[in-house]
């Protein structure tokens, strides 16, 4: 008959619900004061590449795949508003929601559609 091999692809790693920002602290096992470093960037990608996150607001919950992290910080990341002038990921918060940033050194959550990416 010859040999076989049985894999069982039923189990997976499962992650407990929490912020962003505090599985990244207890990833890492590190302060978020500062930036993150390339290696820590990239180990944290690596950890959450394929997971899905909820976003919760009070008139809506989606879900998203995440496809990676992007190479820039938060308050590094800029685009158009709806004006046309550029406004930076913080800012933007700030403004429309009345939200300062617990984090605005970590890097932003790339999610949703391909499409719809932000450029690194």
């Amino acid at each position: 008959m010859g040999l076989s091999l049985n894999l069982d692809v039923s189990a997976s790693v499962f992650y407990e619900p929490m912020f962003f920002g505090d599985f990244i602290e207890k990833f890492l096992n590190k302060d978020l004061a500062g930036p993150l470093t390339d290696e820590d960037r990239i180990k944290a990608n690596r950890a959450l590449k394929g997971v899905r996150m909820e976003v919760k607001r009070p008139d809506y919950t989606r879900r998203y795949n995440v496809h990676g992290l992007t190479i820039r910080p938060i308050d590094q990341l800029t685009f158009p508003d709806e004006n046309g002038a550029v406004i930076t990921v913080v800012q933007y918060f700030h403004d429309i929601y009345g939200v300062n940033l617990r984090y605005p050194s970590l890097p932003a959550i790339q999610a949703g559609s391909q499409a719809r990416i932000f450029a690194n």
